[in-house]
């Protein structure tokens, strides 16, 4: 098991590799200040990697704006900088992955800006509430000349190629601007119109070029693979970037053995206590020390001013490390929940969760939350309400369709409702939690080259449900999938459905 620990009061739209740019950036660097740039609103332009004349030009705009000493030199505050506000930008326009599966395409859209959608005879549209916003997924050259032919007669903008296999062309008729994007797939051109009133111009033609820095066409054909470099897997990612919980916490292991945290009124300590004995062992006369790496079992205790309320400890809690959080999970009680978790030996498991609610008559109810894989992403309040759910991997996806290692599993949310956890991830309320996952899941599938195989397609599609892109998610797989070697008994998408359906997907 891996065990990763995520602050969670906070997280910012980014990039991964734009706080790991340095004065000497690698080309990965350079992109993602490019990424961040484009959403600054000072950059227009492809994410090539190279700190040319329009990303130096860019650059020192930024900078001169925030009165940065850089001119023209990435410091590690401008880096800071960046990251802080193209991640508020994304996270305004919602920016997150769509599928049009018809046409085999995967893009990023600003969400909270098209909101509206229609499955159009060519693939789906989106467009804003008000339908002055609209983007069109096409598949045809034919498309693309129209835009040409329509921005010679027109005022013509912009009319470029970006690379060998990209280019754009940005044209204004009467009140409205329109942004044509195309690229060479393998099944032929493929693009995007963006069409907008020209008072928009300003704010929508950066994100228009942000669409095309992201837009993937036949994801899962050779020809993807040769321009991964255009399309880097970090468009889009987001990452936790908070120091403080926004509860209270605390952790045990063996060598710190003892930690107390405070609630609103009541304090809870963990203590590491002596591991069982061998059913064998000899009765000892004094009590030994316990050894460095030597596992213990948790003991918690909870006192209210000065009263001992209870104390409980379990052998099947036995770890090398455990962490205590006291977190409101309920609010039907008077007090917040303390949450223990204590984390087993072994490649791939696990985490033991163990809840206490403080009932009505001052009794403490203990709640087993069951055992799961990996360090958990919980707790979480995703949608403001005061109540923070526990999110987890979906673990029954994890080598249900190839190796552990090979599995893409979509988020478990689970919130707790008296005496009982419940699964909540079907509840509308979490779908922009399971867009971001959506997000990561396409990033990691992206850079691993897996969008194929079957453990990337099965979390993709569950996760898709949740996000109401279903339809386009099969659509995806029709378009996507490669077989394994290894025969099977059933079609994969016989055997997926009847997963999911399981699992009520």
């Amino acid at each position: 098991m891996h065990r990763i620990l995520i602050p969670l009061a906070a997280f910012v739209l980014a990039s991964p590799a734009l706080a790991l740019a340095q004065d000497k950036p690698t080309a990965e660097n350079i992109m993602a200040i490019q990424d961040a740039l484009v959403w600054t609103g000072d950059y227009q332009g492809p994410l090539d990697g190279g700190l040319g004349a329009s990303t130096l030009t860019a650059l020192k705009a930024f900078q001169a704006r925030e009165n940065s000493p850089g001119k023209g030199r990435i410091l590690s505050a401008d880096v800071k900088k960046l990251a802080e506000l193209s991640g508020a930008a994304k996270k305004e326009a919602g920016w997150s992955l769509a599928i049009d599966g018809k046409n085999n395409v995967v893009l990023w859209l600003p969400r909270a800006l098209l909101t509206a959608e229609s499955d159009a005879s060519g693939g789906r549209g989106f467009a804003s509430g008000d339908g002055k916003i609209a983007l069109s997924v096409f598949t045809s050259p034919d498309a693309l000349n129209a835009l040409h032919a329509k921005a010679k007669t027109g005022e013509r903008i912009v009319d470029e190629a970006l690379d060998k296999q990209r280019s754009i062309v940005i044209g204004a008729e009467r009140d409205k601007e329109f942004f044509g994007f195309a690229t060479l797939a393998k099944s032929g051109t493929k693009g995007f119109r963006l069409a907008y009133p020209a008072s928009e111009a300003p704010r929508l033609r950066p994100m228009a070029y942000a669409i095309a820095n992201g837009f993937v066409a036949d994801p899962g054909a050779p020809i993807a693979k040769k321009t991964v470099r255009n399309v880097p897997s970090f468009i889009g990612a987001f990452r936790f970037d908070a120091t403080e919980r926004p509860y209270a916490y605390g952790s045990i292991d063996v060598e710190e053995r003892t930690v107390t945290i405070a609630g609103p009124d009541f304090v809870a300590n963990l203590t590491a206590g002596d591991p069982p004995p061998p059913p064998d062992a000899k009765p000892q006369k004094r009590k030994r020390r316990p050894e460095r790496d030597e596992p213990f079992v948790p003991q918690l205790t909870i006192y209210s001013e000065g009263k001992h309320l209870f104390e409980v400890s379990d052998p099947a809690w036995l770890t090398h490390f455990s962490d205590i959080r006291i977190v409101e999970l309920d609010k039907g009680n008077a007090s917040p929940e303390v949450m223990l978790t204590s984390f087993t030996d072994g490649a791939h498991c696990c985490t033991l969760l163990t809840i206490f609610s403080a009932q009505s008559d001052g009794s403490w109810t203990r709640i087993d939350g069951g055992s799961f894989d990996g360090s958990p992403d919980f707790p979480q309040d995703l949608n403001g309400d005061g109540v923070f759910e526990l999110v987890n991997t979906d673990n029954a996806f994890l080598t249900a369709f190839g190796c552990y290692e090979c599995s893409y599993a979509p988020d478990e949310i689970r919130r707790l409702d008296g005496n009982r956890l419940v699964d909540v991830s079907a509840d509308a309320a979490f779908q922009n939690r399971h867009r971001a996952k959506l997000g990561e899941m396409w990033n990691r599938g992206w850079e691993d080259g897996a969008i194929g195989s079957e453990g990337f397609l099965a979390g993709f599609v569950a996760t898709a449900q949740r996000t109401g892109d279903g339809d386009a998610a099969w659509a995806f797989v029709d378009a996507n999938h490669v077989p394994p070697k290894k025969a099977t008994e059933a079609p994969f998408a016989e055997r997926l459905k009847v997963f999911l359906s399981g699992r009520n997907y």
